[in-house]
C-alpha cells in the first residue's frame, strides 16, 4: 500500500476512466477490484484516506460506499493546505475555494471595519463603565450569548456574522498577548 491514513490523494482523472473503461463502464483492475462506473463522479477529486484494511482504502468523499486501491489514485500526495491550494484540482470548477475565500474575507473585512467605525474597538479598548471584565472575558461572555442564540435555533446570518466577528477579535487579542 502506497498511502496511509491521513494522506490526501487524487482519484484518477476522468480521461483515465474514459480511456480504460469497458463496454459496461467499469475498469477491471488488480485483486478483482473494479473501478465501477458510478465511481467516475469522484474522478480528479482530492480525498483524505480515512482507513486502510487488507490492501484497500476508505476515503472521506464517498461516505464509505466504495473500496479503493492504489491504482485508482494518482501518485501525488498532498500533505499540506498549501500544496492542496496550489494544486489544480479545482481548475475544472467555476470558482475555486481560494477565489471564494478571498472574496469572502475582503467583504467580511469591510464589514468588520464598518462595525468598528460605528461602535469602536470595544473589545480591544473597553470603556469599563459598568464592568471590569477583561477584554477576553467580555468576548467570551458575548460568544456565550451568541452561541446560545444559535443553539436555540436562531440561525440568521447576523448571528453568524457576530460570532465570526467576535472570534476574529478574540484571535487578535490572543496575538496581542504573545510576547
Amino acid at each position: 500500500m502506497k498511502f496511509k491514513v491521513g494522506d490526501t490523494v487524487r482519484v484518477k482523472s476522468l480521461d483515465w476512466y474514459n480511456e480504460n473503461k469497458d463496454k459496461e463502464g467499469d475498469v477491471e483492475c488488480e485483486k478483482s477490484v473494479t473501478f465501477v462506473g458510478s465511481m467516475q463522479e469522484y474522478c480528479g477529486m482530492l480525498a483524505n484516506i480515512t482507513s486502510t484494511t487488507s490492501g484497500f482504502y476508505s476515503i472521506h468523499i464517498d461516505d464509505g460506499n466504495y473500496v479503493w486501491q492504489d491504482f485508482m489514485f494518482e501518485h501525488a500526495i498532498y500533505t499540506t493546505i498549501e500544496t492542496f491550494l496550489e494544486s489544480d484540482f479545482l481548475s475544472t470548477k467555476k470558482d475555486t475555494f481560494k477565489t471564494l475565500l478571498d472574496a469572502f474575507w475582503s467583504d467580511y473585512r469591510d464589514f468588520l471595519l464598518e462595525k468598528d467605525k460605528t461602535y469602536g474597538s470595544r473589545y480591544l479598548h473597553p470603556l469599563s463603565i459598568l464592568s471590569d471584565l477583561s477584554p477576553q472575558e467580555r468576548l467570551n461572555a458575548r460568544l456565550d450569548e451568541k452561541f446560545g442564540r444559535l443553539f436555540a435555533g436562531n440561525k440568521d446570518e447576523d448571528t453568524l456574522d457576530d460570532i465570526l466577528g467576535l472570534l476574529v477579535h478574540r484571535k487578535i487579542l490572543i496575538e496581542q498577548e504573545k510576547p
